[in-house]
């Protein structure tokens, strides 16, 4: 698939950035919502990103020698952004109300793994984790078809 070759490229040669890689998973994930595989893979590797940004960030070491900083500083890695939190926002909001989607059809099985998807992305959000209360609280609402 083309977009997701660029993707795949996006990442390799910027350097961790995420800005330009989080609008090329949304115009994907858009397009691929109805191919559930590719939309979850596309979510998967969303969270990965994210996860991967945030330990970066929260991993900068506090002491270090010269050279240990020397290489610190020109490490890709380390000039990796967080995930976009609009971005993180958009994918776990869609993917939420596409677990709606499917549990407004019956399939619970969908439903649950697209719920669970958008908790994971929440839970990136640093906003408190006040979007993911709220899904949460959503999700736990729900009762499930005999």
């Amino acid at each position: 698939m083309p977009l997701q070759q660029i993707i795949n490229i996006t990442w390799q040669h910027n350097n961790g950035g995420t800005d330009k890689l989080s609008r090329w998973i949304r115009c994907l994930f858009s397009l691929a919502l109805s191919e559930r595989d590719i939309a979850v893979q596309l979510l998967d590797q969303a969270v990965t990103i994210a996860e991967d940004a945030r330990k970066v960030r929260d991993s900068t070491p506090s002491i270090c020698s010269s050279d240990d900083l020397i290489q610190v500083i020109s490490s890709p890695l380390q000039q990796s952004k967080p995930y976009p939190p609009e971005e993180l926002e958009w994918l776990a909001t869609t993917t939420f109300n596409r677990a709606i989607d499917f549990y407004c059809t019956s399939q619970d099985v969908p439903c649950r793994l697209w719920a669970e998807k958008a908790l994971a992305l929440s839970n990136l959000c640093e906003d408190g984790g006040a979007l993911h209360e709220v899904l949460q609280q959503k999700y736990q609402g729900l009762s499930w078809h005999p």
